[in-house]
């Protein structure tokens, strides 16, 4: 008896898996990941006050070429140069194309400054952080903006005028559009500091003296307070200094010395705190009375607070 194999054949099935499971896979390139780079905290204040500062260098030192104007400057070159940074080399370990991220940014706080000042006028206890997220178009303009305002005392007004500056960023140069620009801002308002040029006389009331008029400055208004200003609002206290000084000297007829007033205003104007130092007795102790005097008063309302010192000399 004969044997017969026979072979078998593939179907046509079997070769077409073979030949597409042998066939090598195409290589798929991941789409580019968004550049990123962002700045640590940066101070805000009054167009009034010293320019802001950055506080760290940026923590990712690759980033996109941007241009160092923006459209936000024209027009308004006397309250950017008041409110721009001070001119200082960018940090070591920055490169040259985060330094003009760094400069492009910059550039708007005088235009952020003009917003606080909006706000200040309203609201003059506004302070606090705003962190503001943005990407870059293909346009080279900012797309995707978010502003964040962590704030108290009104803050929150200036986010229309925050977001309205920060628009009017141009970028040139981009390696690809779509890179994440992340910056945060700390809106404060400081104190000024002023200490009157020139003591304060107060000496026993006069019989039938007139009274003092009342102070008319307490409205609002821009600009901080001057020495002036404040000796005339100091002058409206005076009547009741030397009810202070004539009590003391039933007591003492010889009582006389100088001392330092310390007062601490409010940036509504309302008298916070006000503090007497002087080194001789009785007229150390008068301090309870000449605070009350203080506190009386209401000084304008100039969106800023202020702490100031005064020299008091009280004589016969």
């Amino acid at each position: 008896m004969k044997l017969t194999v026979a072979r078998s054949v593939p179907s046509i099935a079997a070769l077409a898996l073979f030949a597409h499971c042998s066939r090598t896979p195409p290589v798929v390139s991941a789409p580019p990941v968004p550049e990123t780079i962002s700045f640590e905290a940066t101070t805000v204040k009054r167009t009034d006050t010293a320019a802001p500062s950055d506080t760290t260098a940026p923590s990712d030192t690759t980033a996109p070429v941007a241009s160092s104007t923006t459209d936000a400057e024209a027009g308004a070159a006397t309250d950017a140069a008041a409110a721009a940074p001070a001119a200082s080399a960018a940090p070591a370990a920055e490169s040259g194309a985060s330094a003009a991220v760094r400069a492009l940014l910059d550039a708007q706080h005088g235009a952020l400054a003009r917003c606080y000042d909006e706000i200040l006028s309203t609201a003059p206890e506004a302070a606090g952080r705003v962190s503001v997220e943005f990407a870059v178009s293909s346009a080279n303009v900012v797309s995707r903006l978010d502003v964040r305002v962590e704030g108290d005392g009104g803050l929150a007004q200036a986010r229309s005028c925050i977001e309205t500056a920060m628009r009017a960023v141009r970028f040139t140069g981009m390696r690809y559009p779509g890179a994440v620009v992340r910056r945060s801002y700390s809106f404060v308002n400081p104190p000024i500091e002023l200490a009157l040029s020139q003591p304060i006389e107060v000496r026993p009331p006069a019989r039938n003296a007139p009274a003092a008029a009342a102070a008319t400055s307490a409205e609002a208004a821009r600009g901080v307070l001057t020495d002036a200003e404040v000796r005339n609002q100091l002058a409206v206290a005076l009547p009741a200094m030397q009810a202070c000084y004539a009590t003391t000297l039933r007591r003492a007829r010889s009582a006389a010395g100088a001392g330092d007033m310390r007062i601490t205003l409010r940036p509504n104007g309302e008298v916070e705190g006000a503090a007497w130092t002087a080194s001789v007795e009785p007229i150390a102790l008068m301090g309870d009375c000449l605070g009350a005097a203080i506190r009386a008063q209401r000084f304008r309302n100039s969106g800023t607070g202020a702490n100031i010192r005064a020299n008091m000399t009280f004589a016969r």
